[in-house]
């Protein structure tokens, strides 16, 4: 086994609505793509924004800040829960533009992750 979890699995823990989202994102991320990362298909990888990212072959998926392996949900749990950026710089050796993207991510974008996250979790426990 591979260690990642099939997108098909951890589709039947969404809600329709929740899928309904995701899948209408998935599709702007993808129409945002140029020509060369659409044909990078066999990496997987989805820009959710500026500095984040997503690789199916990384951590099944599970939204990072790009160029590291730190978990765009921590994140936004710290920040959430009122840690400071320097607090979290600190932390995740990560520099204070890479929590700002964080911090930038629309509220749509919020609730991919967590629904993402969410959802590996429900298969993890399934």
């Amino acid at each position: 086994m591979s260690g990642h979890t099939p997108f098909s699995e951890l589709t039947k823990h969404f809600s329709a609505e929740r899928l309904a989202k995701i899948q209408e994102e998935a599709n702007r991320l993808l129409a945002e793509m140029t020509p060369q990362e659409q044909g990078k298909k066999q990496t997987a990888l989805r820009r959710i924004s500026a500095g984040v990212v997503q690789n199916l072959a990384i951590n099944s998926g599970r939204p990072i800040i790009e160029g590291t392996r730190v978990f765009v949900d921590r994140i936004i749990g710290h920040l959430e829960n009122g840690m400071s950026m320097a607090e979290i710089c600190h932390e995740y050796d990560l520099a204070p533009e890479q929590v700002m993207v964080v911090k930038q991510l629309s509220s749509e974008q919020v609730q991919y992750v967590k629904g993402y996250v969410d959802a590996l979790e429900n298969v993890a426990r399934g």
